[in-house]
């Protein structure tokens, strides 16, 4: 016990006297830092005074002597004397702007830049001749002769001298500084050196050990309770976001409805406006129809038969209605065939509606869609019949560059509804261009496992800027588009295993777009 005693009171008496020096070296060190500082200081503010006096002086002899020399100058309102009156002054180095005005307190000449600190016009109308700013001297004086003013100057003078007595203060603190740190290393290295073997005889201390041991334990019990407080509000917090999450989940709900009905009315939207120019065609044809001019012949028929003497004498006159029977026979023929045509498109357009909206209520009773084996091409060609009133009517020449193609197991009407999205795009783009240059091209081809289709158009381009967001939901660059029917073909490709892209060099140069899809369906 007693050796333990000793052993702590060495420890302590060391401890004491390696404190104690490290107190005084520091004491020191600010002591004579501080009579430096405050040396410095003095004498810098006495040079600082003494220069300031001087530029001050300077300032106003300078107004003086110009007003002085350039008198008969601003009296003749002669700028050549005035400038050669400014060559005289006495070291003008430190000048930084020079004004003189007339009698009229029109400004008459200038040399320099004025300070943005004081406005000249102002200071020539002040009743002081003198002002300091924060970087100037700037002084006025009248230009008098035979004791009537005819003029004014003034002066602006740099004080800039001023700063040299600052640099000298800075330099002289970066030495205090540097004497300081190199104090503060003999310090640091005398504490390393003569206090470091007592720190370690410290550390070896039992009761050392004990205290850090008691402050360790105390520690280990204040971070357990802390991590039962934020186990308690982890819970909490998982709990409200499994709230959310279902609040989320009926949100997607509900918004997955809304983008299935968006779907719907664009496809049908699609769809009848093909309708839609068929009805009107056939409204064309039958407004123009011959059937007006076959009850005119046969009116005519009518008056011969109870003229029988008269059409005994103009068997001519049979001859040609005959002929003209005929011709409005056959011209009937054609307009009939060409109404059964635009009638089996109506029927076809109505059935794909039919097929649309079947498909979405399939789909809303999570209903995977029917599987055929079909081409391509052959999809592109029922559109294109569907579509080819609308193309002839717009002058759209339509080019088919069908490739040796594979049979592919697909989603019929979703490759279907992505054909017509494509070619109506294609159509709408033409719209603005002249009308013997409107063309759309499409290519089909095929590989072990994919088939591709690409239409490409002659339309207005596409900014490459806004490319990227071609496909997303809601854009468009067409007036009065609404921006689904991009968006949905995309998504309908991903449904189908396949890819849906586009490439456009620019405005004005057209629009390529590539859909590929795989020839087996997706699991």
């Amino acid at each position: 016990m007693s050796s333990e005693g000793s052993h702590t009171s060495r420890l302590l008496s060391s401890t004491r006297l390696s404190v104690t020096l490290i107190v005084f070296n520091t004491i020191l060190i600010l002591g004579v830092t501080s009579l430096f500082l405050l040396f410095a200081r003095n004498t810098i503010e006495a040079i600082n005074q003494e220069v300031r006096k001087d530029l001050k002086w300077r300032t106003l002899q300078l107004a003086e002597e110009m007003a002085m020399r350039a008198d008969y100058g601003i009296a003749a309102m002669d700028i050549h004397a005035v400038n050669q009156a400014y060559r005289l002054l006495n070291s003008p180095g430190d000048v930084v702007a020079v004004v003189v005005l007339n009698e009229d307190n029109e400004a008459l000449w200038h040399q320099g830049k004025w300070p943005r600190e004081l406005d000249w016009r102002s200071f020539m109308n002040d009743e002081k001749d003198f002002h300091e700013t924060e970087h100037y001297f700037i002084a006025r004086k009248f230009s008098v002769i035979e004791g009537v003013k005819i003029g004014k100057v003034a002066v602006a003078v740099s004080k800039a001298r001023l700063n040299v007595g600052n640099l000298a203060l800075e330099n002289f603190i970066l030495l205090i500084a540097l004497g300081c740190a190199f104090a503060l290393v003999l310090s640091l290295a005398f504490v390393r050196f003569y206090v470091g073997p007592i720190v370690k005889l410290t550390e070896s201390s039992l009761k050392s050990f004990r205290e850090l041991s008691v402050t360790l334990e105390n520690k280990v019990l204040k971070r357990t309770a802390d991590l039962q407080t934020a186990n308690e509000e982890l819970e909490i917090n998982l709990i409200k976001m499994q709230k959310i999450q279902t609040e989320l989940v009926q949100a997607c709900r509900k918004a997955g409805m809304a983008d299935v009905a968006v779907c719907v009315l664009h496809n049908v939207g699609n769809v009848l406006n093909s309708i839609n120019v068929s009805a009107n065609l056939i409204k064309e044809k039958l407004d123009k129809s011959k059937s007006s001019t076959l009850h005119q012949i046969v009116s005519a028929l009518e008056q011969q038969d109870s003229d029988r003497q008269q059409r005994a004498r103009d068997e001519e006159r049979e001859k040609k209605m005959f002929r003209l029977l005929k011709l409005v026979d056959q011209s009937l023929g054609e307009e009939k065939m060409n109404i059964n045509e635009e009638l089996k498109s109506l029927q076809s357009n109505i059935d794909h509606v039919k097929v649309i909206v079947s498909q979405q209520q399939a789909h809303a009773k999570a209903v995977v869609g029917a599987v055929e084996n079909t081409k391509i091409s052959l999809l592109v060609e029922e559109v294109l019949r569907m579509n080819s009133s609308s193309f002839k009517r717009h002058h759209i020449a339509v080019q088919k560059e069908f490739h040796d193609e594979k049979f592919i197991s697909i989603d019929r009407h979703k490759v279907f509804q992505i054909v017509v999205n494509l070619l109506s795009n294609a159509r709408d783009a033409l719209m603005d261009i002249d009308k013997d240059k409107r063309s759309i091209t499409i290519r089909t081809a095929s590989s072990d496992q994919s088939v591709a289709l690409e239409v490409e158009d002659t339309g207005t381009g596409i900014n490459p800027q806004v490319a990227m967001k071609i496909f997303n939901y809601g854009f468009t660059t067409k007036v009065g588009g609404h921006g689904f029917g991009l968006h949905n073909s995309a998504n309908a490709a991903k449904e189908l295993g396949g890819d849906l892209t586009m490439h456009s060099k620019g405005i004005g140069q057209g629009a390529i777009f590539h859909l590929e899809l795989p020839i087996e369906p997706p699991n």
